[in-house]
């Protein structure tokens, strides 16, 4: 059903989607709050080598290097967005964090307008979550291909909604080809295939029609595949081998055990809880509630039937992988954000058919993993030696349950417990990303600012200088200059660093020299530390970053000895 919106509506949209960017860009040069993020090499390693080819065919006119680790093999959409992105406004630290922005506020605006379809309050307090949630600004104000991905799936739930009203073959078929074009987003969007194949099933059409439209997706999937194949993976195989490969080495489970393993740590230490106790909670109530609600044959509405679906897929495909750090739950975030809404209006509206007797059962999922967080985070306080607030939001997930369990069947009417639930989790929400803005750092700023007053004190022959490291191509960005990335470990490693030769080295991780120093004494055995920076530390990682100078001529004079 569409609803007919007025203008104050559109207006207070438009005031919320430009809170939620200011809330983004604002000290957009800043340091990641490294107590609440993982290193998951997410910490500026991922944000300069996702760039890299964007940078390089800005500076140098060429999207690739040979011999290099070139991230647009695999990830072609986000490097040619990133280019954009950088043309528009320069080659800087702040131009590729704003990618990100810009689409998490497209999304935003996009999961508003495919909810207002059926409900626009609804759609209202979901934006307002959305555009407020700390855990989702801490990573939209990183340049993270999640972000971009998230604003592709959002696309291909409008066009899957769309699918699911006409039942037409001719938005079948623009669903499956927007389906493989998000593969060269991230192959993470794999997740979202049984989104389609659930979607047929809703549809509702007779058993005929079901293999029909099974057989057309089918089919239409394995001719892109082909094309994928030859007109983009064989041309660069070599990157794209490398790539997935060392993806299933990391990510799949090499046995069953360590399957289920990782299934129990996934679900009951999920990091989204530490940030976001209430909203959590209250998505996983409702959440219990809606699969209750399907067992006794009940029919959902659309958005709680379809984000039901994308939560319970994206936990089962996320909790597969032995390697799941935080931002690889950013692809939930949807789904959470709709599911409280949800919840909060229909609380509000006393629509929840919840039965005396049935309702502290549907609680009991809930109560369980608020507890493991619970102890999780005792855990982390007592061993890790963590002292910050996620250890203890845990707690109020408990407050959420004795004030909708109690007070709402007892004590409060039914709209204002609804009311208590949304206003604290605004209030929340509004605590820690007010805390993190005002303890803003710059530690990141600073050491690149120390590190081009080093290179150009430094008497160089060289008339451009290349840097060499993790964290190498994004310092490069700030310094417009060459970098070459030690992400890369194949067999070409070796020929990189001959061919190019580096005069500078940055590392965030430092056990890398020794790597580096056994593979090639003769370029790293001299090294000199010129300064050491606390770029990333928290209470897993206290080891600085370190920048070297390369002695070249002490290489060309071992090379020159040892051609002679």
């Amino acid at each position: 059903m569409n609803y007919i919106l007025s203008k104050k509506v559109y207006i207070l949209v438009i005031f919320i989607l430009f809170s939620g960017a200011v809330l983004r860009i604002y000290h957009i040069r800043g340091d990641a709050p490294v107590a609440d993020i993982s290193r998951s090499g997410v910490f500026y390693v991922d944000e300069g080598t996702y760039s890299h080819n964007a940078v390089n065919k800005i500076l140098y006119g060429t999207w690739f290097l040979k011999y290099d680790y070139n991230p647009i093999s695999n990830v072609p959409l986000y490097s040619f967005s990133q280019y954009l992105c950088l043309n528009v406004f320069g080659v800087s630290l702040a131009s590729v964090r704003m990618t990100s922005v810009i689409y998490i506020i497209l999304a935003l605006f996009l999961l508003w307008f495919l909810i207002k379809i059926t409900d626009p309050l609804v759609a209202l307090v979901a934006l307002i979550l959305g555009a407020s949630n700390y855990f989702f600004i801490i990573y939209n104000r990183l340049a993270l291909i999640e972000n971009q991905l998230i604003l592709f799936l959002i696309i291909e739930s409008l066009i899957l909604y769309q699918y699911t009203r006409r039942k037409t073959i001719g938005w079948l078929i623009v669903l499956v080809v927007m389906f493989w074009i998000g593969y060269f987003i991230k192959p993470t969007v794999l997740f979202f295939m049984p989104m389609v194949f659930l979607s047929i099933f809703y549809t509702a059409y007779s058993q005929k029609k079901i293999l029909l439209h099974l057989y057309i997706y089918f089919l239409i999937s394995s001719v892109l595949l082909l094309l994928v194949y030859f007109l983009w993976v064989v041309p660069h195989f070599e990157d794209w081998h490398y790539f997935e490969g060392r993806n299933i080495h990391q990510y799949i489970n090499e046995s069953f055990l360590i399957f289920l393993m990782n299934y129990a740590r996934y679900f009951t230490n999920l990091k989204l809880f530490q940030f976001m106790p209430l909203t959590y909670s209250l998505f996983l109530l409702y959440l219990t509630y809606l699969i209750y609600e399907l067992i006794n044959k009940k029919r959902l509405m659309f958005i709680d039937w379809f984000f039901a679906c994308w939560a319970v897929v994206a936990f089962l495909f996320l909790g597969f992988f032995k390697y799941s750090p935080p931002r690889h739950s950013i692809i939930l975030i949807p789904a959470i954000l709709v599911l409280c809404s949800s919840f909060i209006i229909r609380t509000y509206r006393g629509e929840l058919n919840f039965k005396d007797k049935n309702i502290y059962i549907l609680t009991i999922p809930t109560l369980f993993l608020i507890i493991c967080q619970i102890f999780f985070g005792i855990y982390r306080i007592h061993v890790y030696d963590q002292y910050f607030l996620s250890c203890y939001l845990p707690f109020l997930g408990i407050a959420v349950l004795i004030v909708y369990v109690f007070l709402y069947k007892q004590w409060l009417h039914h709209k204002r417990a609804a009311l208590i639930l949304l206003v604290s989790i605004l209030l929340l929400n509004g605590y820690q990303v007010t805390n993190y803005h005002a303890t803003m750092q710059y530690s990141y700023d600073h050491a690149i600012k120390d590190i081009a007053r080093l290179i150009d004190e430094e008497p160089s022959q060289k008339e451009e200088h290349i840097l060499l490291g993790d964290i190498a191509p994004l310092v490069s960005i700030e310094l417009q200059t060459r970098a070459l990335s030690i992400i890369f470990k194949g067999d070409t490693e070796l020929e990189r660093i001959i061919s190019h030769c580096p005069n500078y080295l940055v590392l965030q991780d430092n056990d890398e020299l020794k790597r580096l120093s056994k593979m090639l004494p003769t370029y790293f055995d001299r090294v000199e530390l010129l300064s050491r920076y606390q770029i990333f530390n928290n209470y897993l990682n206290d080891d600085d970053t370190y920048f070297y100078r390369i002695d070249n001529d002490y290489i060309a004079r071992r090379l020159w000895v040892k051609n002679e």
